[in-house]
């Protein structure tokens, strides 16, 4: 049977704030062999991790990570907005801001908004993979997905990580200027048309497809093209049935806010 990876997505995130050391090392420490993060980049270009581009939701500052360079952004709580919720709430709640005082957030203590390259430092000498989102477009952070695949490479992590993004043009491009990293293609409740060949033709090495989307054909298709199949979702992959219903459908690792519910 194929081994499926516990993929945690943001770290530990339904329980800890999202992206940020701690729950990263609480993921590891849960079971997780993969870590799946979201890359942006600061206004003196440095890659940190955060879901979205704007900090007001997870951080006790407000506007744009690129509007800031990353000492500036070292100044801000990335636990400031976070409230531990209860393990069987639904995770539609991790995505909403919750305003809370210091004394709340006193239990994660404060949190930057961490480097990618903190990431690879604490998972450099484990058996775990990690899965980096290029969020925004190549527009919106000119040169972050070439600077990223430069990082994997210096730290010699080719063979343990990802670099994925939704838009597939561009991770063509950087797959041929970058021939060693692997890259993936995320999508979404839509289907592809022989999967297999289009991944190939785009060079992607992986697809992580939302949970919905996933169908025996589908992963066949994949496998039969030397393509591993990662799935994500907004809560199903959260609960113990739809980890299992993915595990049965032999995909090659499964994105999860709660990464202990995977054993």
């Amino acid at each position: 049977m194929r081994q499926t990876r516990n993929i945690a997505a943001m770290g530990f995130s339904g329980l800890y704030p999202e992206n940020t050391l701690i729950a990263f090392q609480k993921a590891l420490e849960a079971g997780a062999n993969g870590l799946e993060v979201d890359a942006h980049l600061t206004k003196d270009n440095v890659v940190v991790l955060s879901h979205d581009e704007i900090i007001d939701r997870t951080t006790d500052g407000q506007g744009r990570i690129s509007d800031y360079t990353y000492k500036e952004l070292c100044t801000f709580n990335a636990a400031h907005q976070f409230m531990r919720i209860d393990s069987t709430a639904s995770v539609s709640q991790l995505f909403v801001s919750k305003p809370r005082s210091e004394e709340q957030a006193a239990p994660f203590g404060f949190q930057a908004i961490p480097r990618l390259e903190e990431l690879i430092e604490l998972v450099k000498d484990l058996d775990v993979f990690i899965i980096v989102e290029l969020k925004g477009t190549a527009k919106s952070y000119p040169g972050m997905g070439q600077l990223v695949a430069e990082i994997i490479v210096d730290h010699g992590m080719e063979t343990k990580s990802s670099i994925s993004s939704f838009d597939h043009h561009y991770i063509h491009e950087l797959s041929i200027k970058n021939p060693t990293v692997a890259f993936a293609a995320v999508t979404t409740v839509d289907e592809l048309n022989e999967p297999g060949a289009y991944l190939t033709q785009v060079n992607a090495r992986q697809i992580h497809p939302y949970y919905s989307a996933v169908t025996p054909a589908m992963v066949k298709s994949c496998h039969d093209h030397g393509i591993e199949v990662i799935v994500w979702s907004i809560g199903e992959t959260d609960q113990e049935e739809g980890i299992a219903a993915m595990m049965a459908l032999g995909v090659d690792g499964v994105m999860t806010h709660f990464p202990n519910r995977f054993l």
